[in-house]
């Protein structure tokens, strides 16, 4: 009786952790709650502005404009770390691995995801997810925010990879998706490339997550334009600018060289300058200590001016959660094992004659 029944609670035990960490499996068209506390945020003034080479592959990040020095800026706000900075997004890759990997629903609702329906694709979630960077944008900059009337518009120009592109939004538990951008929409073969592939109004005074979708592994260079609202409903002349989104998509692809990537130009002069920019760039990431993998937890900024290679700012804390959880349970399942065997045990020795065959079984079960 005491085998079969530490073979009975060790199966639901196991079945128990397979269903704890099935929880943590994120779903395509997991919706965005309006109340989500994560996206409430406070962006300060003084928050330091870098331009060292930066790998991200898991936390939280914000596209959006900036004011430095009096120019309007699209930046990065990197929340990854324990103290938020910004980024030049020149300076930035976005490594999603295949981690970030989900299946595309294939239903009606889902039908402008051409070509990867019923397959699997690499995603940004619009939720937060562990081991998955979290990419949304903001408008919460006081400087940009004197720059513009209600908001300011976010033009996804042009998408240059090897697949096809989508950004889109969940809007409530049963809100269909929202398109926002998608390469391919306006490209005769679907590839990415087309210009443009999307607009996104970003309010005054936000900050927003989306789903953001890719069909292929490989580097991707997302071009944005970001132009202020003047509060006429038209584009402020001193509040826009265009930057590319570097992006890595593939646990095999090399962040590295979405840093090293030249973003193609109308103009040879401009992919020269270019050129010559990104190789000044691989020049000084070569020699900056900044450069370096993220330090241990406790390792100060001067310290991590030893170490080499690419900086990555993964968050190892947003793991701990799920990793709770699971050792909970399994604490639990083992106490409720020995707390049985041990009942068996004292019922056994009370003799058999005290304990009744239907009793028994349903005690085992």
């Amino acid at each position: 009786m005491t085998q079969s029944l530490i073979s009975r609670l060790t199966s639901a035990a196991l079945g128990a952790l397979a269903a704890t960490a099935c929880l943590a499996l994120p779903a395509l068209s997991a919706p965005m709650d309006e109340a989500d506390p994560a996206l409430d945020q406070t962006v300060k003034a003084d928050e330091p502005v870098s331009t060292d080479p930066t790998v991200i592959s898991r936390g939280h990040v914000d596209i959006g404009p900036r004011v430095i020095d009096g120019t309007w800026q699209i930046l990065a706000r990197d929340d990854s770390a324990a103290t938020p900075l910004w980024r030049t997004l020149d300076s930035v890759a976005i490594h999603v691995s295949d981690e970030s990997m989900m299946d595309v629903p294939d239903t009606d609702d889902y039908a402008f995801l051409e070509g990867a329906q019923g397959k699997r694709a690499w995603v940004i979630p619009q939720t937060q997810q562990v081991d998955v960077p979290w990419v949304g944008w903001n408008t919460q900059d006081s400087e940009a925010l004197k720059r513009m009337g209600t908001g300011a518009t976010m033009t996804v120009e042009r998408v240059e990879g090897p697949g096809r592109m989508w950004l889109f939004l969940q809007d409530g538990t049963f809100g269909a998706p929202r398109v926002l951008a998608d390469s391919g929409a306006n490209s005769a073969d679907g590839s990415a490339g087309s210009t443009p592939a999307g607009e996104v109004w970003m309010e005054a005074n936000t900050h927003v997550h989306a789903n953001w979708v890719f069909s292929e592994p490989g580097v991707y260079l997302v071009h944005l334009r970001v132009a202020a609202d003047d509060g006429a409903g038209n584009a402020s002349s001193d509040a826009t600018a265009q930057a590319v989104m570097r992006v890595a998509v593939g646990s095999q692809t090399d962040p590295h060289d979405a840093l090293r990537a030249v973003p193609a130009t109308a103009d040879p002069a401009d992919s020269q300058n270019a050129s010559d920019q990104s190789r000044a760039g691989e020049q000084a990431g070569d020699n900056s200590a900044s450069t370096a993998e993220s330090a241990p937890p406790g390792v100060s900024s001067q310290d991590q001016s030893a170490l080499k290679g690419p900086r990555d700012v993964s968050d190892s804390n947003t793991s701990a959660p799920l990793w709770i959880t699971i050792i909970a349970a399994v604490v639990l399942i083992g106490a409720g094992v020995a707390w049985l065997v041990s009942r068996a045990h004292r019922k056994q020795r009370a003799g058999s004659s005290l304990v009744n065959p239907q009793d028994s079984e349903r005690t085992t079960r």
